[in-house]
């Protein structure tokens, strides 16, 4: 018996005994102890669809964790809607940009106003 052994009870010292008896006497080898290999693990899930895009930056989310800093500014900081951002997932970065009425994209009647105040 080993020095280990002295901490097991008297009943998981007998079957120590025993195995370790058996074990010599069929000389079993560490190796022939494995049972079968553990089935392999589930293929990883494929890619989550995307849930939300920023309609001007094309930065997106797909549902999962924490909110990321960009959703929280265009909810709060710059006027979007959930609404708004999830339609911005079907559509691309520049059709979402012009539905939202950005003031980035020049307007034509501005253009023609400009153009009659220059001529005064």
């Amino acid at each position: 018996m080993k020095a280990e052994d002295d901490d097991y009870p008297p009943e998981k010292l007998a079957a120590l005994r025993t195995v370790r008896k058996l074990v010599e006497f069929w000389q079993i080898r560490p190796q022939e102890l494995r049972g079968p290999p553990p089935p392999p693990p589930p293929p990883p899930a494929g890619p989550v669809a995307i849930r939300y895009r920023h309609p001007v930056s094309g930065e997106t989310w797909d549902g999962q964790g924490e909110h990321p800093q960009w959703l929280r500014d265009a909810l709060l900081k710059e006027g979007y809607t959930v609404d708004a951002l999830k339609r911005a997932v079907t559509e691309t970065p520049s059709e979402a940009h012009e539905a939202e009425g950005s003031p980035d994209a020049p307007d034509p009647a501005d253009a023609d106003a400009n153009d009659a105040e220059a001529r005064r």
